[in-house]
C-alpha cells in the first residue's frame, strides 16, 4: 500500500486575495500570505438522515441540508499584515506620508532620574513611540518616548547635558540607521552600506533616505540582502567610508480606515501540504467574504492574538491556486502586548489593567432559492463596539462620566518597537459602569465599558496604521 506523506499544519497556508465582485477573485491580486495562529474555515454539508418510511428498519439516504458555514482566524497584529485586513474591512485607505516633527531652537530640559526633554515646535507623537533625534550635539540615536511627553516636550531616557538646540534638529518616527564602516561594490548596480550600532529592522521594499554621505544621499528602496547590519540600495558605486554620522531614515506612511456603509468581498485559499500525488484538489478556496467580527483582549505579558470572524459566501475545494503568481510574504513586524495602551476623552489611562475591545459589524449571509446552498447575499447591519476595561480604583472619572452619559471616544493603541502603530478606535461612546464593590482588604479594581454609537461621527469605528508600506490601495 502506498503511504504518503502526513500533512501538517506548519507546512500549510492560507492566501488571501481581493475580489473585483463578490465571488470573483480580483485576477491582477497576486494576493498576501497570512500569518496566523488558527482557522476554521470551512462549510458543513448539514446532511440530515431521512424520516421517509420505506420497506426497512433504518433511515433513508441521507438528505443534504443548507451548509452551515465557519470563518474564523485568528492572527497576530503583525504591522505590514494588518493594512491587508484592513483593507479587506473597510476598503482602501487614505495615505498620508509621515513628516519628521522640528526641534524647538531651546535649551534642553533635565526632567530628572535619568529623563531628559527636548523642545518640539509640533509633532504627532504620542507617549510610547520610537523615534530618531538627528542634529543635535548630544541626543543623536533612537528612544522610546517616556512618560511627561507633551504637545510641546518629547521626553526620553538619556544621560542629561545641557544643549540648546540648533537648527535643523529632527524627531524621526522609527528607528534609523546610522552608517558605520565602508560602502561595499556588490556589483550589478547594487551598493551595500554598514550599519552601525545595534543594527536596524529594516526589509526589502521597504524606502529610506540617507543623508550626510557624500555619494549617497538621497532616497532609497531597499533591495534584497537588506539585514540588520547592511542596507543594500540601487545606485551606482564610489568608495566612500562612513562615520557613524550618517543616517538612513525609513519612511513611514498613516493609513487612515473607516468602517464603510458597504464592505468589500474578499477570498480566502487554504493550501494543504499535501505530497505529489496524494489528492486532486491540495485547495479550498472561501469566496464571497465580509469581516464581520474583530476582537482580542489585551493586558499581561502575553502575545495579543486578534479573533476574526467572517461571514462566508461558499467554500470550494479545487486543484489549482487562485492565481498562479507567486503571493506575497509579508515580514513578521510584531506589536506586543506591553505596548498596548488605552485612550480615554483623548487622554492616555494609566489605571488600566487589562481590556478587551468587541467590534461586530451586522454581516448577515442569506441564501436565495436557486443559489445551490451559497451564500449569495451579505447584507449589512448595524455595527457595534464595546471596550471592556478593568480599571485600578485610584478617582471616580469613570462614574462621573457614566452618570453624566458624556460622549467621549475611545482608542486602543499599540506602539511597535520601530515606530509602527495600530489605533483601533471608537469615535463617539458612553462609558457604563455598575460602581465598585469592597471585595476584600486590598486594592480594588472596578469593570468600566465604553460602547460605541453613531450620532456625529461619520463611521462607528476608525483604524489607523502607521507603517513602512507605502500603499494599499
Amino acid at each position: 500500500m502506498q503511504k504518503f506523506r502526513q500533512v501538517s499544519g506548519g507546512n500549510c497556508q492560507l492566501v488571501l486575495y481581493r475580489e473585483s465582485k463578490p465571488g470573483v477573485p480580483d485576477p491582477a491580486d497576486a494576493g498576501v500570505v497570512l500569518a496566523l495562529y488558527s482557522e476554521s474555515m470551512a462549510v458543513d454539508a448539514n446532511k440530515q438522515g431521512s424520516a421517509v418510511i420505506t420497506n426497512a428498519r433504518g433511515q433513508g439516504k441521507p438528505v443534504p441540508g443548507t451548509p452551515n458555514y465557519t470563518g474564523g482566524l485568528e492572527v497576530p497584529p503583525y504591522a505590514p499584515q494588518m493594512g491587508h485586513i484592513l483593507r479587506a474591512l473597510c476598503g482602501a485607505p487614505a495615505t498620508t506620508r509621515e513628516t519628521a516633527a522640528e526641534l524647538a531652537q531651546e535649551e534642553v530640559t533635565n526632567e530628572g532620574l535619568g529623563y531628559v526633554g527636548l523642545p518640539v515646535t509640533a509633532h504627532k507623537f504620542v507617549q510610547d513611540t520610537v523615534v530618531t533625534i538627528t542634529g543635535t550635539a548630544n541626543y543623536d540615536g533612537a528612544y522610546r518616548l517616556e512618560y511627561g511627553t507633551t504637545d510641546k516636550k518629547l521626553v526620553i531616557k538619556a544621560l542629561y547635558r545641557a544643549e540648546t538646540i540648533a537648527s535643523g534638529a529632527r524627531a524621526h518616527r522609527g528607528r534609523g540607521a546610522f552608517l558605520d564602516g565602508a560602502a561595499e561594490d556588490l556589483g550589478d548596480g547594487k551598493v551595500a552600506l554598514p550599519v552601525g550600532g545595534f543594527g536596524v529592522a529594516l526589509h526589502e521594499g521597504e524606502s529610506v533616505t540617507v543623508a550626510g554621505t557624500a555619494n549617497y544621499d538621497g532616497a532609497h528602496v531597499l533591495q534584497k540582502g537588506t539585514g540588520a547590519r547592511v542596507l543594500v540600495i540601487e545606485t551606482a558605486y564610489a568608495a566612500e567610508s562612513f562615520d557613524g554620522t550618517p543616517t538612513a531614515i525609513p519612511a513611514f506612511f498613516r493609513h487612515e480606515f473607516s468602517l464603510p456603509r458597504n464592505q468589500p468581498t474578499f477570498c480566502i485559499q487554504k493550501k494543504f501540504d499535501f505530497e505529489a500525488g496524494a489528492s486532486v484538489n491540495p485547495y479550498t478556496v472561501i469566496l464571497s467574504n465580509k469581516l464581520n467580527g474583530l476582537s482580542f483582549s489585551f493586558g499581561g505579558e502575553t502575545e495579543i492574538k486578534i479573533s476574526l470572524d467572517c461571514s462566508v459566501g461558499s467554500v470550494e475545494n479545487i486543484s489549482t491556486p487562485v492565481n498562479p503568481s507567486q503571493p506575497s510574504v509579508l515580514p513578521g513586524i510584531p506589536f506586543w502586548d506591553k505596548e498596548t495602551a488605552v485612550w480615554v476623552n483623548s487622554r492616555r489611562a494609566g489605571d488600566v489593567q487589562k481590556g478587551s475591545l468587541n467590534l461586530a459589524f451586522g454581516i448577515d449571509g442569506q441564501v436565495a432559492v436557486g443559489d445551490m446552498g451559497k451564500r449569495s447575499r451579505q447584507p449589512e447591519g448595524d455595527p457595534t463596539g464595546t471596550l471592556t476595561l478593568t480599571v485600578f480604583m485610584e478617582h471616580d472619572e469613570y462614574q462621573q462620566l457614566a452618570d453624566m452619559a458624556a460622549t467621549v471616544p475611545v482608542a486602543v493603541s499599540m506602539s511597535g518597537a520601530n515606530g509602527e502603530e495600530l489605533w483601533l478606535s471608537l469615535p463617539e461612546s458612553e462609558l457604563d459602569t455598575g460602581g465598585p464593590q469592597i471585595s476584600g482588604k486590598g486594592g480594588l479594581t472596578i469593570e468600566v465599558k465604553a460602547i460605541g454609537f453613531v450620532d456625529l461621527a461619520q463611521t462607528s469605528s476608525q483604524y489607523t496604521l502607521i507603517n513602512r508600506v507605502g500603499s494599499y490601495a
